[in-house]
């Protein structure tokens, strides 16, 4: 049972470097209302409504619809709709709910990861000034529901946004908050569906079985405690909004998440600045890019494919193997980018384990035909260590990479590199045709003619490619040196290297 006193955070927008949280985390459900002008639903809805079918997973009775979804009220700046929740017809029907399950066999899925656990239901909300004849009913409901609804026998955890106050239902502590009208608000709503107690999930407040509290962010402030719903109904497997016979008041719904554990995360639908991942489907080209408006700085990154089997290790382009200003290449000591030892068609690594490299805005770094277009599963993870030594999950991008061919530049990345060797080292005496080989020699055989060609144009860079500065050819047995120094050397280092 909570004590009853407010806990004000001092820091409520949480990341991954405060107890892993934040945007670090994947969401159970999340939904800003950006893939339409209104909300879309998984039930038929009724003959000549204005709700069409589409992919968002809402439920939604069939009586009480609104005659409109768009108002010159709604205050959130993209797109037309964003739940706009009241009962048209007051006084008859069911009013009007949106549910993230539409009946009791869960058919989004969200059931198993909500029931028997600890869970965080948030969102924006606006509610406009009254209009005319708008004093009755009980105000907009939202919470936790086992079925389709939140109604007496399928409610589980609820509360109301009523009339400027934010109340309880079933309340076993704490008390209502005023919240004015006309503005933008957060509210959050902490479940505990567990046999277990939460505690000091912000700083001293407890989370007990049973039991939701209910916090509420005024106008962009840090949040405040507000109070604690009882369960009323057993196993929440969805969550939703509700209008109620009677009532004519409006509410604007945004940014709708539900996330594991008890956390303020809210960075789903406003992510920090983050390095992308750009790969390139058709030719398999790779590169880390900064599109953001900062600078990032990053000491180590790995690709993985959750497949095993979507990387291609022997195209691969590590920035170990460039001479990328900014970007030193290292010895084995860590004065530079190190190859991860194992890296595999299933997980590629590097680390720069004394210092860390940065990427400028519209700056990128190219890690060749790193992928496998043949399997083409696009099953592809990027994470990277930023500033602070916090990791980082960063975004990927299928997209197009658009570059010119270069006579001897094996695995296609603009340049003519101790890379393409391993590309045909890797494939010597087998039956594959290399990338960018001797048009006088497409014979489909890997031999040492391609070897030969590789050499006499070694250094050549292809216009735009952002392709380094030339050295000497390397031999083959001094590059074999190399990478046998540098596995003895991470076979030494093996806890940093990786297993």
């Amino acid at each position: 049972m909570r004590a009853g006193t407010n806990a004000v955070l001092a820091a409520w927008l949480t990341t991954c470097s405060v107890a892993n949280l934040g945007w670090c985390q994947t969401p159970i459900f999340s939904d800003d209302f950006d893939g339409g002008t209104i909300p879309t639903f998984e039930v038929t809805p009724v003959a000549g409504s204005p709700i069409p079918q589409d992919d968002m997973p809402w439920g939604v009775n069939t009586s009480g619809l609104p005659a409109t979804w768009e108002s010159n009220n709604n205050p959130f700046p993209s797109g037309t709709f964003y739940a706009y929740i009241n009962d048209n017809d007051p006084g008859n029907g069911n009013g009007t709910r949106f549910i993230t399950t539409d009946d009791d066999s869960d058919p989004n899925g969200y059931g198993a990861q909500i029931t028997g656990q600890v869970t965080t239901f948030s969102f924006d909300f606006f509610e406009p000034t009254d209009q005319a004849g708008d004093d009755t009913g009980g105000g907009t409901g939202f919470g936790y529901s086992n079925a389709d609804d939140l109604n007496s026998g399928e409610r589980v955890f609820r509360a109301f946004l009523d009339d400027g106050m934010l109340r309880a239902d079933n309340g076993l502590a704490g008390a209502s908050v005023a919240y004015a009208l006309d503005t933008v608000h957060t509210v959050w709503m902490f479940a505990n569906d567990s046999t277990s107690s939460v505690a000091n999930y912000s700083g001293g407040e407890t989370l007990d079985p049973g039991e939701a509290d209910v916090w509420i962010s005024l106008a962009g402030a840090d949040p405040i405690y507000a109070f604690t719903a009882g369960m009323q109904n057993a196993a929440p497997h969805g969550v939703g909004f509700r209008s109620f016979t009677g009532d004519v008041e409006e509410a604007y719904i945004d940014n709708v998440l539900v996330m594991p554990g008890a956390t303020f995360q809210r960075d789903a639908f406003n992510p920090p600045p983050r390095l992308t991942l750009l790969v390139d489907r058709d030719n398999g080209q790779v590169r880390i890019e900064n599109n953001t408006e900062e600078s990032m700085a990053t000491s180590s990154y790995r690709i993985v494919s959750d497949g095993g089997a979507s990387l291609e290790e022997a195209s691969w382009n590590p920035i170990a193997n460039q001479s990328i200003p900014g970007f030193p290449p290292g010895d084995g000591t860590g004065n530079g980018w190190e190859i991860g030892l194992n890296s595999d068609n299933g997980e590629l690594r590097e680390y720069f384990l004394q210092g860390e490299s940065t990427l400028d805005p519209g700056d990128f770094v190219s890690l060749g035909a790193a992928y496998n277009t043949g399997v083409d599963a696009a099953d592809l993870r990027f994470e990277y260590v930023a500033s602070g030594d916090t990791l980082v999950s960063g975004p990927i991008t299928y997209g197009t990479i658009s570059v010119g061919g270069v006579a001897g530049d094996y695995n296609w990345d603009g340049t003519v590199n101790a890379a393409d060797y391993t590309a045909w080292r890797n494939h010597l005496g087998q039956t594959y045709q290399l990338t960018n080989e001797d048009p006088s020699n497409m014979d489909g055989q890997v031999t040492s003619a391609d070897y030969s060609f590789w050499k006499a144009h070694f250094g050549e860079t292809a216009a735009g490619s952002g392709a380094l500065a030339r050295g000497a050819v390397p031999e083959p047995a001094t590059i074999w040196l190399l990478l046998t120094t540098a596995i003895a050397i991470c076979q030494r280092r093996s806890a940093i290297c990786g297993p």
